[in-house]
Parts: structure tokens; C-alpha cells; sequence
């Protein structure tokens, strides 16, 4: 309980203990409040687990989409990966080919320079293509910074 609950609910006791020494009808009064200020939290409690599983599954629906609108799945990006560490640094139209025989999907990558407004950086976009169970294309960016490529988007 809040500490404001705690204290409203010692006040309610102390007007039960008084009414009850000055005729009783006060106290009838205060277990009213007192019941009815534990309907209430009840009902509080009730809320919150509501929209604590609503708000669940919403996250759920939002990271499968997430999931099916990605280009390359999962499994696959470890493959993918690699192809695309192969061509990094390579020149612009740079293709190279992937596949992961756990799945059975594979895939291209090509490499396109961006013009970049920092020297710390070099940045990359990276044409993608996976074929497992349908088509998919797509891009990514990646860039370069102190000898280490980071995916961006």
C-alpha cells in the first residue's frame, strides 16, 4: 500500500474507535469508507493488469511484424553477414553471394558508396536479396568507424 492509503486508513480507524466509544454510529460509517476504499483498489488492480496485458500484447504484434517485414531472417543474417564483410570495403557494384544450408534460403549483396559529411565515418548501402520460402529485397546502411563496420538501418 501508498503511504496517503496507509495514513487515510489509520484515519478511518481512529474515527471508528471514537464513534464506537460516543454510540456506534460513526463506526458503521467508517467501515463503509474503509470498504469501500478497498472496492476501489480492487478495481485499480484490476485496471492495471488489464493494460499490462494489453500493452504485452501489443509488443508481441508489433515485434512479429517487425519479424515478417524484414528482408533477411534471423538465421540467415549470420550468412549474410559474412557476404556482406567480404564486399565492405570493396568497390561500389561489388556483388557477393550467401547461403546457410541450415535453412536452405541464400541470397546477394551488392555495395553502393553514400557521400559522407563526416571523416570519422565511412558510410555504405548495401542492396539485399533473400530467397527461402519467397523473394524479398531491400536495403541497409552501414558504416566504418576506427576499422569497424555497424549496421544502421
Amino acid at each position: 500500500m501508498q503511504r496517503n492509503q496507509i495514513k487515510s486508513m489509520a484515519s478511518l480507524m481512529r474515527g471508528m474507535a471514537g464513534s464506537a466509544a460516543g454510540g456506534g454510529l460513526g463506526a458503521t460509517s467508517a467501515a463503509a469508507d474503509l470498504g469501500q476504499a478497498a472496492v476501489w483498489e480492487g478495481i485499480r488492480a484490476t485496471e492495471r493488469q488489464a493494460a499490462t496485458a494489453y500493452t504485452k500484447g501489443v509488443l508481441q504484434n508489433a515485434q512479429a511484424q517487425i519479424a515478417s517485414d524484414r528482408t533477411v531472417l534471423d538465421a540467415d543474417r549470420p550468412a549474410e553477414a559474412r557476404a556482406i564483410l567480404s564486399i565492405a570495403d570493396g568497390a561500389d557494384g561489388q556483388t557477393a553471394s550467401w547461403k546457410n544450408p541450415a535453412t536452405g534460403a541464400s541470397g546477394t549483396v551488392s555495395i553502393q558508396s553514400v557521400e559522407s559529411e563526416s571523416s570519422e565515418y565511412r558510410c555504405r548501402i548495401v542492396m539485399r536479396a533473400w530467397k527461402g520460402s519467397s523473394m524479398r529485397t531491400g536495403s541497409m546502411g552501414i558504416c566504418q568507424h576506427q576499422g569497424e563496420w555497424y549496421e544502421l538501418f
